[in-house]
């Protein structure tokens, strides 16, 4: 049921960034990407939340909502790949480097760029050309 897989995609990607989101749903407005971040309802928008960091009135970014698309090739491949008895390892990866992505489209800082770029690095070393 696809409805059941992508439960278990957002579940599982959850899993993966624990506090680091507020939640992960299914988005149906994503078209190109496999993600994007989401302010919560009420909360403040990025540049206001940079501005109050940068001023020290503000001690931690809020947490954002990640949405998924579950119809993009990557969140597929990730879908599939958590079905698997052993899936592979870097799938964690995958998935982190994903919520970074997000959070640079938004305007975020990333928490780690050199582990960012091994992370890909790692990842395109699993290209075939």
């Amino acid at each position: 049921n696809n409805s059941d897989q992508n439960q278990d995609l957002v579940k599982y990607i959850a899993s993966v960034l624990g506090e680091r989101v507020k939640k992960v749903e299914i988005s149906n407005k994503l078209v190109d990407s496999p993600a994007c971040l989401a302010i919560p309802e009420g909360a403040m928008n990025v540049r206001m939340e940079r501005i109050l960091m940068e001023q020290k009135q503000l001690n931690k970014r809020s947490s954002k909502i990640l949405q998924i698309n579950p119809s993009h090739p990557i969140m597929i491949e990730i879908a599939k790949e958590i079905n698997k008895n052993n899936p592979a390892k870097d799938i964690i990866a995958l998935v982190e480097v994903i919520f970074d992505q997000a959070r640079l489209v938004e305007g975020e800082e990333i928490a780690n760029p050199c582990d960012f770029a091994n992370k890909i690095n790692k990842l395109l070393l699993k290209v075939h050309l």
